[in-house]
Order: structure tokens, then C-alpha cells, then sequence
């Protein structure tokens, strides 16, 4: 699982940095500079692909990898609010699509941080998992 849980971590960083940029282009946009719009736009696209890609490899962390699950609940959630997010987004419902976009970038970065734990080697094993010499005393 460490392999897979540092890959994770490597991509929920990506997604965070991307969503970043995204707040960023968008304040561009909203500053009176209209190019930055199509910008912003292929960044949610971009931003869709790595959130799909996140999810495919916190279900590894999870299944194959006898990880925790709930990466791959969080994954989903975020991949399901930014379909939600582009919907708005296309729609121009500002008054959702802002909020939103701030509720993915801090569940975003809350699964940056907690993935850190996932990746640290002395790191404790979730409850009611085994591990290497547990019954070796018995």
C-alpha cells in the first residue's frame, strides 16, 4: 500500500494546486480580463480528468491495497461536487458555483493533509487490520 497511498498523495496534491489556480483564474476573470474565462474553463477540465484519476487510485489504496476506504469515499464525493461545479459553472448560478468551488478546495486540501498519514511508514494500522508478527505472542 505505501506505493500507492504516495501516488495518492502526489495526485490529491496536483488536484489541490490545480483548484488553487482555478480560484485564481476566475478572480482574473472577474477582475475585467474576459480571456481569463476560457482559461478557467479548460482548467475545470483538466481538474475533472485528475479528480478521476484520484479516485481510481484511492480505490486501489483501498481495495488491492487493504487501506482505508475512505479516500475513495472523499474521491467520489469531490469528483460528484465538481460535476455538480461544471454544471453551475455552465449555467452561470454564481451564487452555487462560488460556494462550491470553496467547499471542494477545503475538502481538497483536508484529503491533502489527511493523506499524509496514508504515506508516514510508522504510521499505525487502521482498527481491524493485521499486520506483519501480530499474533507472534500468542
Amino acid at each position: 500500500m505505501p506505493t500507492a497511498a504516495r501516488l495518492l498523495r502526489a495526485v490529491v496534491l496536483l488536484h489541490a494546486g490545480l483548484i488553487l489556480a482555478q480560484a485564481g483564474f476566475a478572480g482574473q476573470f472577474l477582475a475585467g480580463d474576459a480571456g481569463w474565462v476560457r482559461v478557467h474553463e479548460l482548467n475545470a477540465g483538466i481538474i475533472h480528468l485528475v479528480a478521476f484519476v484520484q479516485l481510481v487510485v484511492a480505490i486501489l489504496v483501498w481495495r488491492p491495497g487493504r487501506g482505508p476506504g475512505w479516500p475513495a469515499l472523499a474521491s467520489l464525493a469531490l469528483l460528484l461536487a465538481e460535476e455538480l461545479q461544471l454544471g453551475f459553472g455552465y449555467a452561470r448560478i454564481l451564487a452555487l458555483h462560488v460556494p462550491l468551488g470553496v467547499a471542494i478546495f477545503g475538502l481538497t486540501v483536508a484529503m491533502l493533509v489527511a493523506t499524509r498519514r496514508l504515506t508516514r511508514v510508522d504510521a499505525p494500522p487502521r482498527p481491524g487490520a493485521t499486520h506483519p508478527g501480530a499474533n507472534l505472542g500468542r
